[in-house]
């Protein structure tokens, strides 16, 4: 089973909702049609909290961080888990010591949009966290980018409202 929604993203839309994996493994999407509010209807329903990584603006946390996370999600996480980003490092240091062109990089190549004018050579962690602090895709800074005491809900499925409903 995985807990994925259509409406997620473009590349989960495509998705079937029964597959055969290829281990043989048959998989089942019992969620990917529903809407945000059918999957947080039975965690009212039964008083369950959601997890607070989503009060924290986390979208996915699986894995932390997740390869495919969201610029504002990497910044969150650059700023609540500075270990992560400090491990993150670590790994890309000795992944790139270990290979001939001395190059490597957490995230898919081409996460920082100046990867595209620097093909082969892909910007490392602290490059990436640096562009997550930048308001637009340019290298341009947010001016009120940290979340402030008392600022509100900072989950962009509202679940601040919804679970208080």
């Amino acid at each position: 089973m995985l807990g994925i929604r259509a409406d997620e993203s473009a590349n989960r839309a495509k998705q079937p909702r029964f597959n055969r994996h290829e281990s043989g493994s048959m998989v089942w999407r019992p969620s990917f049609d529903w809407s945000v509010e059918q999957v947080w209807a039975p965690h009212r329903k039964h008083g369950i909290e959601p997890n607070p990584f989503y009060s924290l603006g986390m979208g996915r946390f699986g894995c932390m961080p997740c390869i495919n996370c969201r610029k504002s999600e990497l910044r969150n996480i650059a700023d609540l888990f500075p270990d992560h980003i400090e491990r993150i490092r670590q790994w890309e240091e000795i992944v790139a010591s270990a290979n001939k062109c001395r190059s490597a990089t957490f995230f898919p190549a081409v996460t920082d949009p100046t990867d595209i004018d620097r093909p082969g050579s892909y910007s490392r962690i602290d490059t990436l966290v640096e562009w997550s602090h930048n308001a637009r895709r340019v290298r341009q800074f947010d001016l009120y980018f940290h979340v402030q005491a008392g600022g509100g809900c900072t989950s962009d499925l509202a679940l601040c409202e919804r679970m208080a409903a």
